[in-house]
C-alpha cells in the first residue's frame, strides 16, 4: 500500500529493496554488489534522494557510490540529496563519498544537498570546510 514519505513528500510503495531499483528502471546487471539492493534511491521532480546506510566505511561507501552513480547516469537529476539521517557511524570514506557525488553532480550541472546530519557529523563536515563548495548545501 502506498504511503507519503515524511521526508520526500512522494508516494512510495513499501516493496523489497530490489523493487526500489526497478522503480528507477536500473538494470539488475548494473548492481555489482548484492548489498547495493540495500541502498534506497528515490526520484521525484528531477531530484534524486540517496538514503545512506547506517554505517559508512570504505566498503559501504563503495556500495552507495556505485548505486548513486548508476542512477545519476541514467536519470540525470538536477539535484542530488544525500540523506544522512540513518547514519550512526561514518569514517573518512563518508567525506569522500560526498565529495565524489559533488564532482559527479558538477559534471552533470546539478547540485548536491546533504541533510539529516547528526550534530557530530554536521560539526565534522563543517570543520573540514566542505560547506565552502558552491554546489553543495548542508541542511
Amino acid at each position: 500500500m502506498p504511503y507519503t514519505d515524511k521526508f520526500f513528500g512522494a508516494a512510495v510503495l513499501q516493496l523489497p529493496m530490489k523493487s526500489k531499483f526497478e522503480a528507477l528502471d536500473l538494470q539488475k546487471e548494473n548492481l555489482k554488489d548484492e548489498k547495493m539492493k540495500d541502498v534506497s534511491l528515490f526520484m521525484k521532480d528531477g531530484e534524486l534522494t540517496v538514503v545512506m546506510l547506517p554505517e559508512i566505511d570504505h566498503h559501504t561507501a563503495k556500495i552507495i557510490r556505485e548505486a548513486a552513480d548508476a542512477c545519476i547516469e541514467k536519470e540525470r537529476p538536477k539535484r542530488i540529496i544525500l540523506d544522512f539521517s540513518p547514519v550512526t557511524f561514518m569514517d573518512s570514506s563518508g567525506l569522500g563519498l560526498i565529495l565524489g557525488r559533488v564532482k559527479k553532480a558538477e559534471e552533470k550541472s546539478a547540485v548536491v544537498t546533504v541533510r539529516g546530519l547528526s550534530p557530530k557529523l554536521n560539526k565534522l563536515l563543517r570543520m573540514s570546510g566542505i560547506e565552502k563548495i558552491k554546489s553543495l548545501t548542508l541542511v
